[in-house]
C-alpha cells in the first residue's frame, strides 16, 4: 500500500494470467477524453459499465471528471488509445444522486508516474504502450475488458 498515491497492490491467487493493458507513459493533459471501466450493481450482481471521463488539471495532481457511483474507487481510466492512464483513488462515498444518477464530478486519481512507481516498488511491471490512433469507446472496452476485475470489500 502506498499512502502518498492512494494505491494498493493486490495479489490474487488464481487470478487472470493474460497480459494487462499497456501503460501510458506520459501525463494526462487537461480536457483529454477518457474511458473508465467500472463495476455497478445490475440485477443483484456486479456488472461492468463503461463511463465517459475527462482528465482535469489540478494543483494537487491528476484528477478525473466522471459520473462515478459510490464504491467505484479503484476504477481504471484508459485514454482513447486504450492505454491505462490513471486509477481513481477517491471514493465517491457521499451518494450524491440527481434523479437517481450520479453527476459528473472530479475525483483524485493516480496517474502514469504513480502507477509505474507502485509497480516498480513491488517488482512488477506493465508494458509501456506508444500512442496510436483514437479508438471508439466500444473498442477500448473490448481491448481492456478482460484485464479489469471487480473487487469488493466484505467489511
Amino acid at each position: 500500500k502506498d499512502e502518498a498515491s492512494g494505491l494498493a497492490l493486490l495479489d490474487l491467487d488464481g487470478g487472470a494470467t493474460s497480459a494487462g493493458p499497456g501503460l501510458r507513459t506520459e501525463a494526462l493533459a487537461g480536457g483529454e477524453s477518457l474511458v473508465l471501466v467500472a463495476f455497478g450493481q445490475e440485477g443483484g450482481r456486479r456488472a461492468a459499465v463503461a463511463l465517459p471521463g475527462q482528465a482535469v488539471e489540478t494543483g494537487s495532481g491528476t484528477a478525473v471528471l466522471a459520473p462515478l457511483q459510490p464504491g467505484q474507487a479503484g476504477t481504471p481510466a484508459f485514454d482513447r488509445q486504450g492505454r491505462l492512464a490513471a486509477i481513481v483513488t477517491a471514493d465517491p462515498s457521499d451518494k450524491l444522486l440527481i434523479a437517481g444518477v450520479a453527476p459528473q464530478r472530479s475525483y483524485r486519481a493516480a496517474g502514469a508516474a504513480a502507477l509505474q512507481a507502485m509497480l516498480a516498488k513491488a517488482g512488477a511491471s506493465l508494458p509501456a504502450a506508444a500512442p496510436g490512433a483514437a479508438l471508439s469507446t466500444g473498442t477500448v472496452v473490448e481491448s481492456v475488458g478482460k484485464a479489469v476485475l471487480p473487487v469488493s470489500c466484505g467489511l
